[in-house]
């Protein structure tokens, strides 16, 4: 006998050659939670503040060509659907959603002729993708918690991801109407995955 049937009593069912073949089990089969209206609402909403933001950003960077800015939000909205991340992918170069890769452009195509000192365009589009759809995220958040009567929130970030220092001193409880903008202003963190954590009352107090 070997080390398994030493220790289990048998072989394993997935070694054995006359393992059964698993019956499929339908609770396995993953779940889809369809969002409300007013979800879908709200979302659709934080989506265009974010791609309007993206595209103010573009278009004053003076990184590139004003005719290309709207191939670039083209390309932008298309693989960026709602209830996923906004991304610059198809300008990137970086792998993107099937559906979307008839839009695609390069991002060599887009750059002005002259570039600001010391600028990053690859760098300047990702950041204003994150940072858009950050802020007008947060902010909706916001407003669906103040919807519902919370009246107080915390500043919440994922540590050991690049936080910035500022929105690590935002630890104290803030009345809803008065929570700080979230992400910080100038914020220079990497990965700052930084929100708002409702407080409730007889729970978080």
């Amino acid at each position: 006998m070997g080390i398994f049937g030493r220790l289990f009593g048998r072989k394993p069912a997935a070694l054995a050659a006359d393992a059964p073949t698993p019956r499929h089990d339908p609770r396995a089969e993953a779940m889809t939670v369809t969002a409300s209206p007013e979800r879908v609402e709200s979302e659709r909403q934080m989506q265009a503040e974010a791609f309007a933001s993206i595209e103010s950003q573009l278009t004053t960077s003076g990184m590139f060509k004003p005719e290309a800015v709207p191939a670039m939000m083209s390309a932008i909205r298309a693989n960026s659907p709602p209830f996923t991340p906004v991304n610059a992918h198809l300008i990137l170069g970086k792998k993107a959603r099937p559906d979307a890769e008839g839009v695609r452009i390069t991002l060599a195509d887009c750059l002005a002729p002259t570039l600001p000192s010391g600028a990053e365009p690859a760098t300047f589009l990702q950041q204003a993708c994150t940072h858009s759809a950050n802020l007008a995220r947060n902010r909706h958040a916001l407003l669906r918690m103040k919807g519902i009567g919370i009246e107080s929130v915390r500043i919440t970030f994922v540590k050991d991801t690049g936080a910035c220092a500022k929105v690590k001193k935002l630890t104290k409880k803030y009345p809803i109407d008065n929570a700080p903008v979230l992400p910080v202003p100038d914020c220079n963190g990497k990965r700052c995955f930084c929100a708002y954590k409702p407080i409730i009352p007889g729970l978080d107090d």
